[in-house]
């Protein structure tokens, strides 16, 4: 986005996965986080992995920013684009693909 690199929280190699990109945000309280949510979405779109995962933990973000997300990800077709609302649920994702 704004056609500089795209800069992410990690890359993890995965064995199942090849690289995917990850996109990690903690919030405990209410803030300004999901005013975040069109800019992460569309600047992952931008980058060369094809699986594409944001992962948040806390519950400081509004649902209804939540569920935006979670619509504009399903409608992705090049891509695989997760977004999980707990760090445990994304650890239980990648450590099952990895056991796999």
């Amino acid at each position: 986005m704004y056609g500089a690199d795209r800069q992410s929280s990690f890359l993890i190699n995965s064995a199942q996965y090849g690289l995917v990109r990850v996109e990690a945000h903690r919030q405990e309280k209410s803030g300004s986080v999901d005013q975040k949510f069109p800019f992460f979405f569309q600047s992952m779109l931008g980058t060369p992995e094809k699986h594409l995962v944001i992962v948040f933990d806390g519950e400081g973000y509004k649902k209804e920013a939540y569920t935006w997300l979670t619509n504009k990800v399903e409608s992705v077709e090049d891509k695989v684009f997760k977004v999980f609302r707990t760090l445990d649920l994304f650890l239980k994702w990648i450590t099952s693909a990895e056991r796999d």
